[in-house]
Order: structure tokens, then C-alpha cells, then sequence
């Protein structure tokens, strides 16, 4: 795992995590992105890691143009939807990061509206 996956899982964690919970769609959902990515057994043993730390994620050095910015945050906004609705952390911790990633608040709710229509 090199240091864009390392830190984008941690973020994917991060919104899992937000609500104190994690839901079989979440869990699902996290699943089906680790095995897009090609993880190893390897891979999966450090994410069974990163499940227990609660290290926040340095996306702005691993992401370093808007469009790739765009494209994970609509993954995290992907997963926190996938059990239905952003709880009120969920959302708190995905506005924090749209913050981080220098997302505007017009980008982030053009990218809640997609997110939303990738479930449905």
C-alpha cells in the first residue's frame, strides 16, 4: 500500500467511524473499494490496524489537484450515505474534510447530490 492509499483509506475509515458505528452497508461498501484497489492480504491485515487508531488522514499532501480532491471526497460522501443518511457526526467530519481538501460548500453539495444517486 503506498502513501496515497494509506492516507485515503484512513480517510474512508474515518467516515465509517464518524457515527460511532459501523453498519453492514459501510462495512460492505469499504469491502468492495479495498478489493477495486487490488489490497493483498498485507493490505487488509494493516487496514484491520487502522480500524482501531483514529489517526486523521493528510489528504492535502496525497492529493495534490481539485479534480482528484472532488473525486475522493465524493468516495467518503459515498460511503457515509451507504447506510441510508449522513448522521450528524458523519456530516461534521465530511464538512471538516471538504474544509481541508479546499472543496467549496456549492462543490460539496453538487458532490452529496452524485453520491446520493450512486446508491440509489
Amino acid at each position: 500500500m503506498n502513501a496515497q492509499e494509506r492516507e485515503i483509506l484512513k480517510g474512508l475509515i474515518h467516515v465509517v467511524w464518524a457515527d460511532g458505528q459501523v453498519d453492514d452497508r459501510e462495512r460492505e461498501l469499504l469491502g468492495q473499494i479495498l478489493v477495486q484497489l487490488g489490497f493483498n492480504h498485507k493490505d487488509l491485515s494493516e487496514v484491520g490496524i487502522m480500524m482501531t487508531e483514529a489517526s486523521f488522514p493528510d489528504l492535502q499532501s496525497v492529493l495534490p489537484d481539485h479534480e482528484s480532491r472532488l473525486g475522493i471526497m465524493k468516495v467518503f460522501l459515498a460511503i457515509g450515505f451507504a447506510d441510508g443518511a449522513l448522521a450528524a457526526a458523519e456530516l461534521r467530519c465530511l464538512n471538516g474534510m471538504a474544509r481541508e481538501l479546499g472543496i467549496s460548500s456549492e462543490e460539496l453539495q453538487r458532490l452529496k447530490i452524485e453520491a446520493q444517486n450512486l446508491g440509489a
